[in-house]
């Protein structure tokens, strides 16, 4: 099932929110911040990673998965 951008942007904002206030509540949002700047720089470095991340054909338990073979 495709989501809309809209829909979209306002799931990734509650799940960015979230982990912000899981991290602040930690005390730990520069590492939490570091991570997800690594994170963000494997997949735009890797182009076949990003291509498949992206693509709304994979279902996105797929795509998960593969995020976490990476990362893992």
């Amino acid at each position: 099932m495709r989501t809309s951008r809209a829909l979209a942007k306002q799931i990734v904002a509650a799940y960015a929110n979230a982990l912000f206030e899981a991290a602040a509540a930690s005390g730990d949002v520069d590492n939490v911040s570091m991570q997800l700047d690594a994170v963000a720089r494997l997949v735009r470095g890797q182009a076949p990673l990003r291509d498949a991340v992206r693509d709304d054909s994979i279902a996105a338990p797929l795509r998960a998965q593969m995020l976490r073979d990476v990362l893992v």
